[in-house]
């Protein structure tokens, strides 16, 4: 093939997720069809204004500060075993011809919180709290060097990256990509603004938080 060759097909041959029905493809599809939820009551810190508040979590990555760039990194890792492509270092691939677009709208706004609430810092807390971290994270553990770019539009984050992806393949700049997003937005910060906005959905303490969250139902809040 010629590298620089513009392509007129692009497929996907590997996917990976991190998401409150679980990690792994088959099985969280099986929830999805039978209608399951993610979705429970926060019943963590952050005082009582937050105390019962429905939400969706990843439950193993509950004190994970950096979930965004967990979340990204164990995708990858997930999309890359089922492309076939791991480990890559063992495949014939040119790494300057593998791109990454792997947006996040928020950044590890929790590591951020925390290191403030210490008054203190880490060596990573502000590479860990840019909307590049996964992107970073994902190059240096990899060794892939190819375009790298980490889009950023609220909730349509994740597709515009994967359009990206698909433009420089079609466009000769690169023959894989990384693409998609991860998010973490359970923090004092973000849920204490969005409560204040007026736009997240609550749950009386009598009702099962699992059926609150219905964006396209017609009883939708």
């Amino acid at each position: 093939m010629n590298a620089m060759a513009p392509q007129d097909r692009v497929v996907i041959t590997g996917m990976g997720l991190v998401s409150p029905l679980g990690s792994d493809l088959a099985g969280v599809w099986t929830r999805v069809v039978h209608g399951h939820s993610g979705i429970g009551r926060w019943n963590g810190e952050w005082g009582e204004r937050m105390s019962g508040l429905p939400v969706a979590l990843a439950q193993a990555y509950r004190q994970e500060p950096r979930r965004a760039i967990r979340f990204a990194w164990e995708a990858a890792g997930d999309a890359l075993k089922d492309a076939g492509l791991h480990p890559l270092h063992e495949k014939s691939i040119d790494v300057t011809r593998f791109g990454v677009a792997v947006g996040n709208s928020k950044g590890s706004v929790l590591a951020l919180e925390q290191a403030l609430a210490a008054g203190a810092a880490g060596p990573e807390t502000m590479s860990d709290f840019f909307h590049h971290g996964a992107n970073d994270y994902i190059m240096r553990n990899t060794g892939i060097c190819g375009p790298c770019v980490s889009m950023v539009s609220a909730c349509s984050t994740g597709a515009h990256n994967i359009v990206q992806g698909l433009r420089w393949i079609k466009d000769g700049e690169a023959d894989y990509v990384l693409a998609g997003a991860s998010e973490s937005s359970l923090t004092p910060l973000v849920l204490g603004g969005l409560r204040r906005m007026g736009v997240l959905a609550t749950a009386a303490r009598d009702e099962d938080p699992r059926t609150i969250s219905r964006p396209y139902d017609l009883a939708r809040r």
